[in-house]
């Protein structure tokens, strides 16, 4: 009974340990200063409609773990009204979005201009790799992408017909959040390691007991 209980116990510790531990984190802020504060100024990258003069604005980002996105904030205002934009994210082709969302949001701008604020998402990324946030005119509809005039320097996307092309100027202003998988600490590596000694040990005892009992017979 006490070998099937310690198996019962080591194996249920194995498995917390294994299992993956999810945390809240930033996965991209370019919003200068702490929140709330960010208010909007006027102007800032352009979206309109993809005709021959449409313009689409998008950042890079990525996480060093894989991760569930669950709000996005972005400082993006009406240019004209009604306006309306898909917001979401694209793969990375070659340094760019790929033109194809992966996951989006229909957002209706108003007026005065308030953040667009996208909560309750469940939008999964892999770790180490590069997405893109990206906003797009609907038809008819015009807005401005708030940018932060100084920086941090961060690249973004304009498109005004494919291709996308990359520059380097001061970054649209937008915060990403996410539940992303916590790396494991060094003590709980060591954790996992004393485990699969435990297993060793109870193993080696069973043996040891096993091969006495057949001498005995």
């Amino acid at each position: 009974m006490r070998m099937k209980l310690l198996n019962v116990v080591a194996i249920s510790t194995f498995f917390a340990i294994v299992s993956p531990a999810w945390a809240s984190s930033v996965i991209l802020d370019t919003i200068p200063g702490t929140e709330p504060g960010a208010t909007f100024v006027g102007g800032g990258w352009q979206i309109s409609p993809l005709d021959a003069l449409g313009e689409s604005v998008g950042i890079p980002f990525s996480s060093p773990t894989a991760a569930t996105i669950t709000a996005i904030t972005a400082y993006i205002e009406a240019a004209s009204n009604p306006s309306s934009i898909d917001l979401g994210i694209m793969a990375d082709t070659a340094g760019v979005p790929s033109g194809v969302f992966l996951d989006q949001s229909l957002v209706s701008l108003g007026s005065p201009p308030t953040p667009v604020l996208l909560n309750s998402l469940a939008w999964s990324i892999a770790g180490g790799t590069t997405y893109w946030l990206v906003a797009v005119a609907t038809d008819g509809s015009s807005a401005n992408w708030q940018n932060d005039g100084v920086g941090p320097v961060a690249f973004h996307v304009l498109r005004f017909s494919p291709p996308w092309f990359v520059t380097g100027n001061a970054s649209p202003e937008a915060e990403i959040f996410g539940d992303a998988a916590a790396t494991p600490l060094p003590s709980t590596w060591l954790m996992l390691l004393s485990g699969f000694a435990g297993f060793g040990f109870l193993a080696y005892r069973r043996t040891k007991k096993s091969g006495a009992a057949l001498a005995a017979a």
